[in-house]
């Protein structure tokens, strides 16, 4: 293929994903969102959110409709699924749509004293090579708290940081802003749900 063809498929993925016409793709959003990784965490997120009702029910729908993986080796969407909600869990948060925000002084003691926990989702995390492990072991919180938001910005495209204009005192949780039509959660019909 020629360079313009190739420009022209990358665009043409691009705009599927997103579910975009032509003259939405500005040039600032090819550059933010147009990479390989983005495009497959929006769509994981897409997929969450035609599961269920809420962030928690969706796990347990992809946990319950998921067929066995081909290659052992590989992580299924269902148990990433699990370790990103593990790790809010951890920090916290009841889900990815969890507004009420942690206190940094509750956050930074849960991270001490949970060193079991950490090096669960830490080597759950290796193992699924969801995003490159630090270059050293994480020793102090805000090095805990990045490592582990590159694991939820990974699956989930969003981030556990400051609430308040210090950042110090209060956490939240901060979603990517993605491109195209909010998405919104979608509860399973009844009829469905009884098969």
């Amino acid at each position: 293929m020629i360079s313009a063809e190739i420009h022209g498929t990358d665009k043409r993925i691009f705009l599927d994903t997103y579910e975009l016409k032509e003259h939405e793709a500005t040039p600032t959003l090819l550059k933010q969102f147009n990479t390989k990784s983005k495009m497959t965490t929006y769509r994981r997120l897409k997929r969450l959110y035609s599961c269920g009702a809420s962030h928690s029910e969706a796990v347990k729908s992809i946990g319950e409709t998921e067929r066995p993986k081909a290659l052992p080796a590989m992580m299924s969407e269902y148990e990433k699924e699990s370790i990103a909600l593990e790790v809010l869990n951890l920090l916290g948060f009841a889900d990815m749509d969890d507004t009420k925000g942690q206190d940094a002084k509750a956050i930074d003691k849960v991270i001490k004293d949970n060193p079991d926990k950490l090096a669960r989702i830490y080597a759950r995390r290796n193992n699924a090579r969801l995003c490159a492990p630090p270059k050293k072991p994480p020793d102090t919180t805000r090095a805990h708290l990045g490592a582990l938001n590159s694991i939820l910005d990974a699956i989930l495209g969003l981030k556990v940081g400051g609430a308040d204009e210090a950042r110090k005192t209060k956490n939240q949780i901060r979603k990517t802003q993605w491109p195209g039509q909010p998405l919104a959660w979608q509860p399973i019909p009844e009829e469905t749900t009884k098969n």
